[in-house]
């Protein structure tokens, strides 16, 4: 029992430094000048922003505190968005902020899809058949 609550523990912690390192990346002035490939600032958003919620939603046992840390990963990209308007090297936009919550969302679901195969122990083979009896039925 030590343990599980050391290991959480050792989860948040991940988990806040990892949002301290998507915030860094966010304000950066060195981050700023992207290689010129085509929506790879979208990319990187959207990226960044799912892995910490991906993150976050594995490391917090409950419900209401899956929530609450998507919620709050979310208002910080609003946040980091803000500041960057307020900086001379960087430019907010609004399309950042929907790559950041399209990334959060996508994070939040892709766990709460291995949670939930992980509590039903579900094979490989399982989820193929589980997914071709789904797409049969359309």
């Amino acid at each position: 029992m030590i343990y599980k609550k050391n290991m959480r523990f050792l989860y948040i912690i991940l988990a806040v430094l990892l949002c301290a390192l998507v915030l860094f990346v966010s304000l950066s002035k060195d981050f700023a000048t992207a290689p010129n490939v085509l929506y790879l600032d979208k990319l990187i958003h959207f990226v960044g922003y799912g892995l910490v919620s991906f993150c976050a939603v594995l490391f917090f046992p409950d419900r209401r505190m899956r929530f609450l840390s998507v919620c709050g990963i979310f208002l910080l990209s609003i946040f980091a968005e803000v500041l960057q308007h307020f900086s001379s090297e960087r430019t907010a936009s609004l399309t950042d902020v929907l790559a950041n919550f399209s990334g959060v969302l996508a994070g939040a679901l892709v766990a709460l899809a291995l949670h939930w195969l992980y509590k039903k122990r579900m094979s490989p083979k399982g989820l193929a058949l589980l997914v071709f009896n789904y797409l049969r039925k359309l």
